[in-house]
């Protein structure tokens, strides 16, 4: 029953509950006061919150009939023993079961006692003695006997002394046969009383030797029920790997700061971007220049071959060779130039991508605090920001510059950013406050309506404040219409 039991519970969902003190009474589990801490659900609950609702909790458990039909049979299975038996409780049993074998124990001491103290003979030894025993007594009958006939065959004779002899001739023989009759029964004590140390001392061990048996059996037991929880606990993960996870998790994220903080900090030590962009480009002219010197010393090269060929006079072939180690020179600078300038460019791309990065790390929660409402007036669209939080382009089939786009479409981008500023600072606890001044003048019909829903949620969260000439355009923005009227008592009109 406890192997089910352990196996529905490893594949059961667990619920755990924390209640403040005043909510105590509030929240019932299946009609009753739910209690705080680990609870183990292998059937559908329904969790009731006062005031709120109800939450009904159904483990997703596989094989879940299978597993707990199994618990139902091990424990009808278990109640049937146990009624069987006479018991109420298994520690019930165990206690009587334990003083079952006490009792077993002691009874067989007491019959190896009761054998022991019998006074048949158990061996050969004891079966001569008291065949020995018993011819003695009957030669000393028989002597007794013919004593006796002896004596009434000199009774006639009247001789007083030679009956006295005889009569003590009686006695000492009388003497003699209790003397080896007290020895052949004390022998046969010493012999019962041998036997009856050695049965006791076989009880003893045998006693000895079951509560040996039944304390092996308890370990097994105990070692068996051990074996159970650990397959349970093995079934779930374990704290130590948790522990393990957390620190290996705590490590990683030490690890990506530091490096975080070393790439800052080298960017901050690098020149300026302009500067290596005007090197770049100094090095490549100076490439530039290099690759025409070659092509024109190519040339020029051709050129003496040409003449050398002609000539076939003196003193060219040093000049042959003067010009092939300027040459050589040549393009070893020009090698040095690649170098150079592909060391610069990874480094000016290098220096992009980490600009790149921490302008969307900083414009991140920005940008995620515009797109719902982006999302909302521009379907699909994406939206794209410079490092002066100024917006540069929306991205919807495809790229487009901000100032290509319509003067509707960057009126309502105008004002769907000022909203996300105020989102954004809504969002950190501060006052925010967002005023439209004669705004969205140039949105048609269809976008009008989309930026009404877009200020009627953020006017859930904060106050807006529209100033418009139009005010019958803007009458199904809803919210609460002011008007400006003079007081003639404190103005005069003009």
């Amino acid at each position: 029953m406890d192997a089910a039991q352990a196996a529905l519970n490893a594949r059961a969902t667990r619920l755990t509950v924390t209640l403040l003190p005043e909510a105590s009474g509030r929240v019932l589990l299946d009609g009753a006061a739910c209690p705080q801490g680990d609870m183990v659900l292998t059937q559908a609950a329904e969790l009731q919150i006062e005031g709120i609702g109800q939450v009904r909790i159904t483990p997703a458990v596989k094989d879940q009939e299978e597993a707990q039909a199994a618990a139902d049979a091990a424990r009808h299975q278990l109640q049937s023993v146990m009624q069987a038996a006479g018991c109420q409780t298994v520690e019930e049993a165990e206690r009587l079961f334990e003083e079952r074998r006490q009792a077993e124990t002691r009874v067989a001491e007491a019959r190896a006692a009761f054998v022991a103290s019998l006074p048949a003979a158990r061996d050969d030894r004891d079966a001569a003695l008291f065949e020995a025993l018993a011819a003695m007594r009957q030669d000393m009958r028989d002597r007794m006997a013919s004593l006796a006939r002896e004596l009434e065959a000199c009774a006639p004779d009247g001789r007083p002394e030679q009956a006295g002899q005889t009569d003590a001739a009686l006695q000492r023989m009388q003497t003699t046969a209790r003397q080896e009759e007290d020895s052949a029964a004390r022998a046969a004590d010493e012999a019962r009383q041998a036997e009856r140390a050695e049965h006791v001392s076989l009880s003893a061990a045998q006693g000895l030797q079951d509560k040996a048996e039944a304390a092996l059996r308890q370990k097994q037991a105990e070692r068996e029920q051990i074996g159970r929880e650990l397959a349970v606990r093995a079934a779930q993960e374990s704290e130590d790997v948790l522990a393990e996870r957390a620190a290996g998790a705590v490590q990683a994220q030490a690890q990506a700061e530091a490096h975080s903080q070393t790439l800052r900090a080298g960017r901050e030590a690098e020149q300026p971007l302009s500067v290596v962009e005007a090197r770049i480009a100094r090095r490549e002219q100076a490439l530039d220049n290099g690759r025409a010197s070659v092509v024109r010393l190519r040339e020029e090269i051709r050129e003496r071959e040409t003449r050398v060929r002609v000539a076939e006079g003196d003193g060219l072939d040093e000049k042959i060779a003067e010009t092939g180690r300027a040459a050589s020179r040549l393009r070893l600078e020009c090698e040095s130039y690649e170098r150079e300038r592909a060391a610069l460019a990874l480094l000016d791309q290098t220096l992009s991508d980490a600009e790149k990065t921490q302008t969307a790390r900083y414009l991140a929660p920005l940008v995620r605090t515009m797109q719902p409402a982006f999302s909302a007036v521009f379907p699909g669209a994406s939206l794209e920001m410079d490092t002066g939080f100024a917006l540069s382009g929306l991205t919807r089939r495809t790229a487009e510059e901000f100032g290509r786009l319509s003067d509707g479409t960057r009126e309502q981008i105008a004002v769907l950013v000022r909203l996300g500023f105020a989102e954004l600072l809504h969002a950190r606890q501060s006052p925010a406050i967002l005023v439209l001044d004669d705004a969205l003048s140039f949105s048609d019909s269809q976008r009008l309506e989309s930026m009404f829903d877009v200020l009627a949620d953020a006017a859930t969260r904060f106050q807006i404040l529209v100033l418009t000439c139009h005010a019958e355009a803007f009458a199904r923005l809803g919210g609460r219409a002011l008007a400006l009227r003079p007081i003639p008592q404190i103005t005069e009109r003009r």
